[in-house]
């Protein structure tokens, strides 16, 4: 699954990867509180955000509940 995963991200066409930037680390702490999340799994809408994403690709549910992007859930790659 993680091979499929990792193709997957790695060869998308629409899909970017992006670093991780301490300077959103403010924001990443902002979307963990008003939303619940774990610091790992705020940094990655708040990286979307932070690029102008139209969207976030997930298979975290609890990631519905952000509002401030759209996500996707993508379930069994």
């Amino acid at each position: 699954m993680s091979r499929k995963y990792r193709d997957y991200s790695r060869y998308s066409e629409n899909l970017t990867l992006l670093p991780l930037h301490m300077s959103i680390a403010d924001e990443i702490v902002s979307l963990r509180a008003i939303y619940g999340l774990r610091t790992a799994d705020a940094i990655q809408p708040e990286t979307a955000l932070t690029a102008d994403a139209d969207y976030a690709l997930t298979n975290d549910r609890k990631w519905n509940q952000v509002e401030e992007i759209e996500i996707i859930q993508v379930g069994g790659l």
